[in-house]
């Protein structure tokens, strides 16, 4: 007789398995479905919400596993009001599938529960039906499902959901009650939706958050910082500011108190920032930092940044900077010296340097009146990556003035590249790099020594905005590619269509093996198809 396979070998199998795929088995005997069933329900959202699709049906099923879950007492009033139970979900559940879950992404929550009623209730109760299912569900939650450390209210597939607010309180009434998974919460994530009411209960409750990501903070200053405050091991934070920062004090004061343990901060503003009420100085002291983004679409006086620009990040891997600036501004040398202070142990290996002009339309009147580009402020960036960050991996920056010299010198210096994005220096949208095309750099007299001096390392390189190339050019750099890669297949991608002849030379590396197949496959079809 051949012996059962022991469970942990189960686990160890299925953990391997990408956990849609799982759905997709017969359910096979006992032992899979108690090894299977804690993988699809430890997150089962990203299978419900993971597509464009609209998929009603899955999101149904889903909500009526959770209703299966519900205790006696309440099935029964849930019947008594009118709401129509299958008649599986009157009987115990052969799982306690809420106990498996661990990423609870509320504003999905009260979708599937829309769903399901709309597919199999009366239309005309469906608000009401809708209130008091989530009451008799958070209640259930709030002690039973142990295994909880997420927590999200970020609509990532914006789906409408009616009486949003209205339909946060049945959880909101359960945080501080007994036993309840807001005690375990490790990572929460909320956009503006969330009131100032819940955030003070969380701060009662929820001391171990160690990922914090808030939306639109200036709403609710004074109880975000009541938050961070009691936080015993705060490490990675991520705000975004929508509006006035004029109360930026209180979150300063909370953040000034967990700088020690900060690793990765992100800090993303679609404010214009003045130094009168903002500052990045609090950071200076986040002597253990790893990960610095810095994404400010709107601008900021040269003040803003002037204390932390002298900071020693001695630690930090990853430094991404996407700054709306005047192209005369202090702030290129600020992010300069930045760099050459915290990389004195040669820790950077990601480095992302990527501005706007602002206002947009200053980009003309500086091109128009600039004579000495040799003193340009924006050129000692360059100066600093090569003389700084000779052992980065990954780097994305715009090339000042867009000229082919400076990414030649980036390519000297830069020797372990395994990934590099270069963007024109007419950048018109940060939030998704888009560029002005009105003007192209040509780089074809640059192509083919960019050819010869590849980093070897090299597996992705990137022109994004207005460079322009001939064809000869891009044969000449690919055949010089091809040696001095030693044929190891790279992904070579830009934003503007190629061309007719470049994509028929496209091809043939392709086919050669030179370009990569997983990398270009989608762009080369969609150039035949241009």
């Amino acid at each position: 007789m051949i012996p059962l396979i022991p469970t942990e070998i189960y686990q160890q199998i299925f953990k391997r398995f990408h956990v849609s795929t799982i759905c997709k088995f017969a359910l096979v005997n006992k032992t899979w479905c108690a090894n299977v069933t804690p993988i699809l329900y430890k997150d089962p959202f990203s299978l419900v919400y993971n597509n464009t699709l609209n998929d009603k049906e899955r999101k149904a099923q889903l909500a009526r596993t959770y209703l299966w879950c519900l205790n006696d007492d309440a099935k029964n009033f849930l019947k008594s009001i009118g709401i129509e139970l299958p008649e599986y979900i009157t009987t115990m559940s052969t799982f306690k599938y809420e106990s498996f879950l661990y990423n609870l992404n509320y504003l999905y929550f009260i979708d599937i529960f829309r769903e399901w009623l709309s597919l199999d209730n009366d239309g005309n109760m469906i608000d009401y039906f809708h209130y008091v299912i989530l009451e008799k569900i958070c209640k259930q939650f709030a002690s039973s499902a142990e295994s909880i450390t997420y927590l999200s209210f970020i609509n990532v597939n914006k789906i409408h959901l009616p009486f949003r607010n209205r339909m946060m309180v049945p959880l909101q009434s359960y945080i501080c009650s007994e036993n309840s998974f807001f005690s375990r919460i490790e990572k929460f994530e909320t956009d503006e939706s969330i009131t100032s009411g819940f955030f003070f209960k969380m701060a009662q409750v929820a001391h171990k958050i160690e990922d914090l990501h808030i939306v639109d903070c200036h709403k609710n200053d004074e109880a975000i910082a009541t938050l961070i405050k009691v936080q015993d091991n705060l490490q990675k934070i991520s705000l975004e500011f929508n509006g006035s920062l004029q109360s930026w004090e209180y979150l300063e004061e909370a953040l000034g108190e967990k700088v020690e343990s900060l690793k990765y901060v992100h800090i993303l503003s679609r404010v214009y920032l003045t130094y009168d009420y903002f500052s990045l100085g609090i950071f200076s002291g986040c002597t253990n930092l790893l990960v610095l983004k810095l994404h400010l679409y709107k601008s900021m006086d040269h003040h803003v940044l002037e204390d932390f620009a002298e900071s020693a990040l001695t630690k930090l891997k990853t430094l991404d900077l996407k700054i709306a600036i005047h192209p005369t501004s202090e702030t290129f040398c600020q992010i300069s010296r930045l760099i050459t202070n915290s990389n004195t142990y040669d820790t950077l290996q990601n480095v992302s340097i990527v501005w706007q002009y602002y206002p947009v339309d200053f980009y003309e009147v500086y091109l128009s009146s600039s004579t000495n580009t040799n003193n340009d402020p924006k050129n000692c960036i360059i100066n600093t990556i090569t003389d700084s960050c000779t052992s980065i991996t990954h780097l994305e920056i715009t090339i000042p003035n867009s000229k082919g010299s400076h990414i030649l010198n980036i390519f000297l210096a830069c020797v372990l590249l395994q990934e590099v994005k270069f963007y024109t220096d007419n950048v018109r949208n940060l939030a998704n790099t888009k560029c002005d095309h009105s003007e192209y750099s040509d780089i074809s007299q640059k192509f083919l020594s960019f050819g010869e001096n590849i980093p070897k390392n090299l597996r992705l390189l990137c022109f994004f905005g207005s460079w322009k190339f001939d064809y000869f050019a891009l044969s000449d750099f690919l055949d010089v590619c091809a040696d001095r890669l030693n044929k190891k297949p790279f992904g070579l991608l830009f934003s503007l269509h190629p061309g007719r002849k470049s994509v028929e030379i496209m091809l043939k590396h392709l086919n050669s093996g030179l370009l990569d197949p997983m990398i270009h496959a989608n762009n080369v079809l969609a150039w035949i198809k241009c």
